[in-house]
């Protein structure tokens, strides 16, 4: 079944039925309960034999579920009867309980499929229009309701998959991932506890009380020696047309790949960026540029080098004169001026692009999806309780950081030699 990346998750009441039985210990019990059951346990052996690992749940108690949840990972199909309760119907208890269940799973897995496997399947779109907007586009087409026996459900996941752009990459991505999980870890588990002693020792040599961030980008970089395939994972069929892009989407990409948001209260590290007290517009924001290693091994004397910025969009707008002499926007000024003299066009500054070399441009990096421009020109050492007070925004992703780093280093180490060619002179003469 087209190698499902995880497990499967089937939630229904008719797994009491097991324990039930056992408790009653009853033939009538047996007689008016058994068909339901086997029906359903056919349903998963369809999975078992499959490689699919299967899950059972069968309560209504919110919590339990909530529980139950917290104690495993990677569920990417779901099985749902939509009478949990057993009485015959799908009353508000059973679609409020739905509804939740569907919610915490949201809010626990990346993806799933959702199997409703009922005989009151008529029932789901009563319960579906409920769902928050953020949970209907997850499930928007990966929902398969039935009544049927389960071999069609194969080709209903693949149906389901053609639909989603996006599974194309994660979907195989995922499956060879967890293949490449357990090569290395074949080979990782014949260490000792001596070796990793070694390793944790040097990492906390070089790093400090960072070590286990760089262990885990240690683990991270030897995964990637096990994941590279032999052959095409990705079957995708690109066009040469040209694509419309979405900038919303562009953002999440970018922001995704770029920066680490939401993290409580981290400890001041390269790559933070703040919203400052300062009055000044220039240094609205604030990036910490000082080394891992100087941080690491507290060589930094509780200072840490900051360049400022502003939000772009509220520094920059159209209509400004471009003469020396009239007042233009922050963005504008910060961007320099032309060889005439007259400072650059608001279309020319309106690029994805630094307008010059001490302007370092975040695209994205504001949650409403703005840019702030950092000015290398003004940097400066700022005592780590100033920055407690300042309020964290992200942390820059490698490589960028990296790329800012070098920037700035080579902004003020360029020798800047002068030039002895006369201009328009031609490297080779005109040769008979």
């Amino acid at each position: 079944m087209t190698d499902l990346p995880g497990a499967a998750l089937l939630i229904d009441d008719k797994f009491k039925f097991v324990e039930d039985f056992y408790q009653k210990n009853s033939e009538k019990y047996y007689t008016e309960n058994a068909a339901e059951f086997f029906n359903l346990v056919k349903f998963e052996n369809y999975f078992i034999e499959r490689g699919i690992p299967v899950l059972r749940y069968h309560s209504t108690d919110i919590n339990e579920f909530k529980d139950f949840i917290d104690k495993i990972n990677n569920i990417r199909l779901v099985v749902l009867d939509l009478d949990l309760d057993g009485d015959g119907e799908v009353g508000d208890v059973d679609k409020e309980v739905v509804r939740e269940m569907l919610e915490i799973l949201k809010e626990k897995l990346g993806y799933f499929f959702v199997i409703i496997y009922s005989a009151h399947s008529e029932e789901w779109n009563d319960i579906r229009d409920e769902l928050s907007d953020e949970l209907k586009s997850i499930i928007n087409h990966l929902e398969i309701i039935t009544k049927e026996e389960p071999d069609g459900i194969e080709s209903k996941i693949r149906e389901a998959l053609d639909k989603i752009s996006s599974l194309a990459i994660l979907f195989p991505f995922e499956k060879n991932l967890q293949k490449s999980i357990d090569k290395m870890f074949s080979n990782l588990a014949e260490f000792d506890m001596d070796t990793w002693k070694v390793i944790i020792q040097n990492l906390k040599r070089e790093t400090g009380n960072l070590w286990e961030y760089e262990l885990i980008n240690l683990l991270l970089n030897m995964l990637k020696n096990y994941y590279m395939p032999k052959e095409e994972i990705f079957k995708l069929s690109l066009s040469e047309e040209k694509i419309e892009y979405d900038r919303d989407t562009i953002s999440r990409i970018y922001r995704t790949f770029n920066y680490i948001t939401g993290l409580p209260e981290p400890p001041v590290f390269t790559g933070n960026i703040y919203k400052t007290e300062e009055e000044s517009s220039e240094r609205e924001y604030a990036l910490i540029i000082t080394p891992e290693c100087d941080i690491a091994q507290n060589k930094h004397d509780g200072r840490y080098l900051a360049i400022y910025g502003f939000n772009i969009k509220e520094n920059f707008s159209r209509g400004y004169g471009r003469n020396p002499d009239d007042d233009v926007p922050l963005y504008v000024r910060k961007s320099g001026k032309k060889s005439n003299g007259k400072y650059k066009s608001y279309n020319k500054l309106n690029e994805f692009k630094s307008p010059h070399q001490y302007i370092y441009i975040l695209p994205f990096v504001l949650e409403d999806g703005n840019h702030i421009a950092f000015d290398f020109r003004v940097a400066e050492s700022v005592p780590e309780a100033n920055i407690k007070k300042w309020k964290f925004i992200a942390r820059v992703n490698e490589p960028l950081i990296t790329d800012i780093m070098d920037q700035f280093s080579n902004v003020f180490n360029r020798k800047g030699l002068p030039s002895l060619i006369p201009k328009g002179m031609k490297l080779i003469e005109n040769d008979r």
